[in-house]
């Protein structure tokens, strides 16, 4: 909440609270105090997100640019996605291979229903990742929906990715 009263977007408030609950935990396992809430709130207050994980680059048309280049492992990629919530998205995957399952991505596409989402393949994995985590959610029978919101498209580069997406995603959206 303090972060959005800042002009900070959901998304962050989002990787600060589970690194809040993730503090408190640890503290616990180690048989610390874990921290009080006005030493939570006099972080959230001076919290300054990585550069390039989860950091909107701008806001333009109503859109939100996201740079979440440290995104690089299909778990990190699936909390990106999460932390946008339902609004339409343009995720651009793909990168070097890394031999990686894709399941938290897969996972996270169903978390998002019927939520409209353009997958851009980047060179040199995203071709492939875009075939296999759409045909994984095709094979989902009791979600057929979710398939069906969500489209593919490969592209060259991250310059030719963002001139295609920048007209496919509506106002309240992200990249």
């Amino acid at each position: 909440e303090r972060l959005a009263q800042r002009g900070g977007p959901p998304h962050q408030g989002t990787n600060l609270a589970l690194a809040a609950v993730a503090a408190d935990r640890l503290c616990e396992l180690l048989g610390r105090p874990g921290p009080t809430s006005d030493q939570l709130l006099a972080l959230a207050e001076h919290f300054e997100g990585l550069p390039s994980r989860h950091a909107t680059v701008s806001l333009r048309g109503g859109i939100r640019w996201i740079d979440d280049a440290l995104a690089s492992n299909p778990f990190a990629a699936a909390a990106a996605l999460d932390a946008v919530g339902a609004a339409p998205v343009a995720w651009l995957i793909g990168g070097q291979s890394r031999e990686v399952a894709l399941d938290p991505m897969c996972d996270a596409l169903r978390r998002r229903g019927d939520a409209a989402t353009l997958l851009s393949g980047l060179p040199d994995t995203g071709a492939e990742w875009c075939d296999r985590l759409a045909a994984s959610l095709s094979e989902d029978r009791h979600r057929p929906h979710v398939g069906r919101a969500v489209r593919t498209r490969f592209v060259g580069s991250v310059a030719e990715a963002v001139s295609l997406v920048a007209d496919a995603i509506p106002e309240g959206g992200a990249v």
